[in-house]
C-alpha cells in the first residue's frame, strides 16, 4: 500500500518520515528514516509503498507550525535530503518528534485547537492537524 501526503496548510510542508524496515535497517532500530519531501500548498507527495498499516511522519512549515507528536518516536533528521536508520544520527542531525499515522493518504491540517486525528475509513483518508502549544500533535 502506498503512503502519501497532502498539504492543507497555507504554505509548503517539508516532511520527513519514519517506516518499518527490517532488511535495511536490521543493526540500526529495524526502522528507516527519510526526508525531506517539500509540499506546497494543496499539493500531494507520493512518499512510500509499504506492507505496513502504519509509519510515522514530522511536518514543519517556515512559520514554525509542527506536524509532531511530543509522545511520538524521535528521530533524527539533517537540514539536507537524506535517507537513513532510525539508530544513526551525527553532529549535523537534530531529534525531532514524529506523529502516527495510517499508510493511505495522510492530510496535513492547518492549525486547530482541538487534536484531529480520525480513522481513515472517516471521509477515506488519515487527518492530521497541527495545533497550538497546549496540543498533543503540534505546537506553533
Amino acid at each position: 500500500m502506498e503512503l502519501r501526503i497532502r498539504n492543507r496548510y497555507h504554505l509548503t510542508v517539508s516532511v520527513a518520515i519514519l517506516f518499518f524496515s527490517p532488511d535495511t535497517c536490521a543493526d540500526y532500530g529495524r526502522w528507516g528514516t527519510r526526508g525531506w519531501w517539500n509540499i506546497r500548498p494543496g499539493g500531494e507527495a507520493y512518499v512510500l509503498d509499504t506492507n505496513n498499516t502504519w509509519s510515522y511522519i514530522y511536518g514543519e512549515a517556515s512559520d514554525g507550525t509542527l506536524w509532531t507528536d511530543e509522545n511520538g518516536p524521535r528521530i533524527y533528521v539533517r537540514q539536507e535530503a537524506f535517507r537513513s536508520c532510525l539508530l544513526i544520527g551525527d553532529t549535523q542531525s537534530r531529534l525531532v518528534s514524529t506523529v502516527k499515522v495510517r499508510s493511505g493518504l495522510v492530510n496535513l491540517n492547518p492549525p486547530t485547537r482541538a487534536v484531529t486525528a480520525l480513522p481513515a475509513a472517516v471521509a477515506g483518508a488519515l487527518e492530521v492537524s497541527a495545533t497550538g502549544a497546549a496540543g498533543l500533535t503540534g505546537r506553533r
